[in-house]
């Protein structure tokens, strides 16, 4: 019988609940600005951020559990509640446009500084974990270019990475739990 980690949180839950809220509010967002063309680049992401392969769903050890609870109390979860707000207070900017660039940057930022934290003990969810923080900064980037030069098109594809990166950041968030119970 496998030993069970004691939760030392109340819930990935919640925050995934969040996570998802935040997809969804972006879906609805289009930006209103007018439609020029955008000529700038986002920055590439730090060459410190880590990539990792996914490998077929395993049962992790009581050891690896307690890693993965470490990782997420001494930091993992305010990293991941920290880009969730920005993504939420982001798609909610959607009719300012001035709080929409900064909300998008925000969110680009708080990427780049998750991706300087430790990585997750565990390889699937490092690899999830990995290829969100790499779509929220792009994307949040690519937002904010959009929004400052009123290029629709392209506030739009930053706000669609955005969302791809939630989406990969709640699969991140379902191995947690599950390697949590």
């Amino acid at each position: 019988m496998r030993d069970r980690v004691p939760s030392p949180f109340t819930s990935t839950a919640a925050i995934t609940v969040t996570v998802m809220a935040a997809a969804v509010l972006l879906s609805g967002c289009g930006s209103n600005q007018g439609s020029t063309t955008a000529t700038s680049a986002p920055p590439s992401p730090p060459a410190s951020a880590t990539t990792a392969t996914a490998t077929p769903t395993s049962t992790p050890t009581a050891d690896a559990a307690r890693q993965v609870a470490s990782w997420y109390e001494q930091g993992g979860r305010a990293k991941i509640t920290a880009l969730s707000d920005s993504a939420r207070k982001t798609a909610k900017s959607a009719n300012d446009p001035v709080m929409q660039s900064l909300g998008c940057l925000s969110v680009a930022q708080k990427a780049g500084a998750a991706q300087v934290y430790p990585p997750i003990p565990d390889t699937q969810a490092q690899a999830s974990w990995s290829k969100a923080l790499t779509q929220l900064q792009q994307g949040g980037y690519i937002c904010s270019d959009g929004v400052q030069k009123k290029n629709t098109a392209r506030a739009s594809q930053g706000m669609a990475t955005i969302q791809h990166g939630l989406t990969d950041l709640t699969t991140a968030l379902s191995r947690i739990n599950a390697v949590l119970n």
